[in-house]
């Protein structure tokens, strides 16, 4: 369907872009962002992002070869 007016199309828009702007805002402890983001190893191979602890690799392969990414220290966060 098209707009037959110059008001209409600017609703339309509008309608639009308010339901791309939906957003959350959640509170989290510093200290849970930093163990988060501090935990966090790169695997150089398949750039797949892993966690020390809540999301560690599957073999001691991959395990061996994550690197900290440059950004991912406490002084960083």
């Amino acid at each position: 369907m098209y707009a037959l007016y110059k008001c209409q199309s600017e609703t339309n828009s509008f309608i639009f872009l308010a339901q791309l702007l939906k957003f959350s805002n959640i509170q989290v402890h510093d200290e849970i962002l930093i163990d988060r983001c501090v935990g966090r190893r790169l695997d150089p191979v398949t750039g797949k992002i892993y966690h020390e602890k809540f999301f560690p690799p599957e073999t001691e392969e991959i395990k061996a070869r994550l690197v900290n990414r440059p950004d991912d220290t406490k002084e960083k966060v």
